[in-house]
């Protein structure tokens, strides 16, 4: 399943990677990308 979160902070992050350990496609959107749980692909917004 591919999946988008828009707002990855604390409990976004925590989603984000059990949906990825899950073996789902998850993007995150974040301000700061670096800071996305790894596996997450990242979509940069401000």
């Amino acid at each position: 399943m591919r999946i988008l979160i828009a707002g990855c902070g604390y409990v976004g992050s925590a989603f984000a990677a059990r949906r990825v350990a899950q073996g789902d496609e998850v993007f995150g959107l974040r301000r700061r990308p670096v800071d996305l749980p790894a596996g997450v692909k990242p979509v940069a917004v401000d």
